[in-house]
């Protein structure tokens, strides 16, 4: 449920009850509610755009180091046989 129309900084008292097909319920208890005191666009956790870059960045030397391995392996068909050949030995 939405309510539009709240004015910045204010107090507001709700109380809600459940309709069905065999009427109104009784109503619940009051739940008070207050307004934010400054206009915002979104509600979230203040820190989501450290943990989105810290993902986002994580996940590019993810890739990086996968891409190294890859190139270093030299691109074997064989399993393991690029790093067998890249230690310098073979078993």
């Amino acid at each position: 449920m939405t309510v539009d129309g709240l004015k910045l900084g204010t107090t507001y008292v709700f109380r809600v009850r459940a309709r069905t097909d065999g009427g109104y319920g009784n109503y619940g208890g009051e739940i008070e509610l207050e307004t934010s005191h400054e206009d915002m666009l979104a509600i979230g956790d203040p820190n989501q755009s450290t943990i989105l870059a810290v993902s986002i960045t994580g996940g590019i030397i993810l890739l990086i180091f996968l891409v190294a391995c890859f190139v270093v392996s030299g691109r074997c068909t064989g399993p393991c046989l690029g790093w067998k050949r890249w230690r310098g030995f073979l078993f």
